[in-house]
């Protein structure tokens, strides 16, 4: 089940218009891969059924 507070906070970063630049996502392989995005500043990241 989705945490509707990550939800809430994807949803309201896309709307905003004062935002400068696009939100910037990645792929994350594992929990490892998660982490080094997180690290390094990316605003979302996705995890697909083929890549996990």
């Amino acid at each position: 089940m989705a945490d509707g507070t990550k939800a809430t906070r994807l949803s309201e970063a896309l709307d905003d218009g004062q935002r400068k630049h696009p939100l910037l996502a990645i792929g994350a392989v594992n929990a490892l891969a998660a982490h080094v995005a997180v690290e390094a500043g990316f605003d979302a990241l996705w995890v697909s059924g083929l890549e996990v």
